[in-house]
C-alpha cells in the first residue's frame, strides 16, 4: 500500500530487481513513469497497482525485463501507453487496464512470448491494444474499444501470434487490422461498429482466420 505522488522521474521503480511483489501500490501526477520494471528485473509479481496521470511516460512500464505477472493493474490518463512492454518476454499480462491515453492502451514493442488474457484498453487517442515488432504472443478475450484507431492492431512483423475471443469495436477505423504481420491464428475475433473496415489484413501472408466477424461497419 505504497504511493507515489508528484515525484520528478517514477513513483515506483524496479532495475535490475527479481522475485519482488508489488501490490496494491499507487503512481499518481509523476514526471515519467507510474510504476516501471527495467532492465532484467525478473519473476516479480504486480497485482492491483495503479498509475495515473503521469506527465511524459507511461502507467505502467515493463523495459527489458521478463517472466513478470501483472493482474489486475490500471494505467490511466497518462500521456504515453497506459500498460507498455518493452523489449519483454514471457510475462503475463491478466485483467489489466490501459484506458483514456495519449497512445495507446495496452503496448508491446519488440517482445515475445507473452501471455495477454481479459485485458482492456479503451478511450484512447490512438489504439486499443497494439503489438509491433512482436513475435509468439497468446492474445485471449482482450477488449480494445472506442479507440481514435484500431482497436486491436499488429505491425512491422508481428508473427506467430495466436487471437481468441478478442473484440475491437466502436472505433474510428478498423476493428482488428494485421499489418505487415503474418503466420498469425485468429479464432472467433469480432471487429464492429466502425467507421471504416471490421477487419483487415495488408500485406500479410500466410495468416489463418476462423470463425471472425466483421459487422456494421461503414466500409467492408
Amino acid at each position: 500500500n505504497n504511493t507515489g505522488t508528484s515525484n520528478s522521474l517514477y513513483a515506483i521503480f524496479l532495475e535490475q530487481s527479481s522475485k519482488n511483489n508489488l501490490t496494491n501500490n499507487i503512481g499518481i501526477s509523476n514526471s515519467s513513469y507510474g510504476i516501471s520494471l527495467q532492465s532484467s528485473s525478473n519473476i516479480n509479481l504486480l497485482i492491483n497497482n495503479f498509475g495515473k496521470s503521469n506527465s511524459t511516460g507511461q502507467g505502467l512500464f515493463v523495459d527489458s525485463s521478463s517472466n513478470n505477472t501483472l493482474i489486475n493493474n490500471t494505467g490511466t490518463s497518462d500521456s504515453g501507453s497506459g500498460i507498455y512492454l518493452f523489449s519483454s518476454s514471457n510475462n503475463t499480462l491478466t485483467n489489466n487496464t490501459g484506458t483514456s491515453n495519449s497512445s495507446q492502451g495496452i503496448y508491446l514493442s519488440s517482445s515475445s512470448n507473452n501471455t495477454l488474457t481479459n485485458n482492456t484498453g479503451t478511450s484512447n487517442s490512438s489504439y486499443g491494444i497494439r503489438l509491433s515488432s512482436s513475435l509468439n504472443n497468446n492474445l485471449t478475450n482482450n477488449i480494445g474499444t472506442s479507440n481514435t484507431s484500431a482497436g486491436i492492431y499488429f505491425s512491422s512483423s508481428s508473427n506467430n501470434n495466436f487471437l481468441i475471443n478478442n473484440t475491437g469495436t466502436s472505433n474510428s477505423f478498423y476493428g482488428i487490422y494485421l499489418d505487415s504481420s503474418s503466420n498469425n491464428t485468429l479464432t472467433n475475433n469480432t471487429g464492429t461498429s466502425k467507421s471504416n473496415l471490421g477487419i483487415l489484413l495488408s500485406t500479410s501472408s500466410n495468416n489463418n482466420l476462423t470463425n471472425n466477424i466483421g459487422t456494421s461497419n461503414s466500409g467492408y
